[in-house]
């Protein structure tokens, strides 16, 4: 699996700058899916397959070791790619290595899906809406709402009340470029399974594949730096509302002395 990412990277047509690396990554996912859909499938039909041909193979005295031993990794293999599918979906982050178990992460998944599908809400005139657009729009305005700058407030009213504790040669310091190691290190410190982007790309990805991408990540990382320039959707992130509680009805601020907590 290893070699087929670093070919479907090194053939990527552009990886030069944030924007060259997204286009990259489109390039290695568009080719992953062509080369799983030619090699395995749907993971749980081709494992149904194995199954099948390992049962058969078993009760056959002429078959060799050799044979069964290739299935039974090829079969390894696919479980463990589908534990991993179901550990991501579970978001469970406590577990050793040996403590795995997909038709628990599988449970544990369903569970917070269930838990945290908002199917209704009310809006502002106390009315109940179910539409999924209808909530989209609705969500969208409230944080849109939230999240737009005040211009009645004046930052610098309280900005300058503050005297100055960054010296000069901090300030150098902090400003100097980023080594190799700081960025590989920054990579490295992220939890491997958290959510990933909307490409699908968890940090685990870069991590297991680093020696092959960390040449152009490295270059691009420390050109943004350099002329601050980030293409769009490079930056973009899927957020997902999960409510604070079991009865969540609408969308607002909490009525406490934090402005910033809502009932999601």
């Amino acid at each position: 699996m290893a070699l087929e990412i670093k070919e479907a990277w090194c053939s990527a047509p552009n990886r030069e700058g944030l924007g060259g690396i997204a286009k990259a990554l489109v390039h290695v996912q568009r080719v992953l899916r062509s080369w799983s859909n030619e090699n395995f499938g749907a993971v749980t039909k081709e494992l149904e397959g194995l199954r099948d041909r390992l049962e058969t193979l078993r009760a056959d005295p002429q078959a060799s070791r050799a044979d069964i031993r290739n299935l039974t990794d090829r079969m390894d293999e696919l479980l463990y790619r589908e534990e991993m599918m179901w550990l991501q979906r579970s978001r469970i982050a406590w577990l050793r290595e040996g403590d795995r178990n997909t038709h628990y992460f599988h449970r544990q998944a369903m569970w917070r899906a269930r838990k945290n599908k908002i199917t209704k809400l009310k809006n502002q005139n106390a009315e109940w809406c179910e539409d999924p657009k209808v909530l989209q729009a609705m969500s969208m305005d409230f944080f849109r709402d939230l999240y737009t700058v005040d211009s009645n407030v004046d930052p610098f009213e309280l900005v300058d009340l503050m005297s100055t504790k960054i010296t000069d040669d901090m300030n150098e310091a902090l400003c100097r470029d980023f080594f190799v190691d700081e960025i590989s290190d920054a990579l490295f410190q992220m939890g491997p399974l958290k959510v990933p982007r909307p490409d699908g790309f968890p940090a685990r990805f870069y991590q297991r594949h680093w020696e092959a991408l960390r040449g152009d990540i490295v270059a691009a990382v420390q050109n943004f730096f350099e002329d601050g320039i980030l293409p769009s959707g490079i930056n973009d992130i899927a957020i997902v509302l999960i409510p604070k509680g079991p009865s969540t009805e609408e969308l607002k601020r909490l009525s406490s002395n934090k402005p910033m907590q809502r009932d999601i």
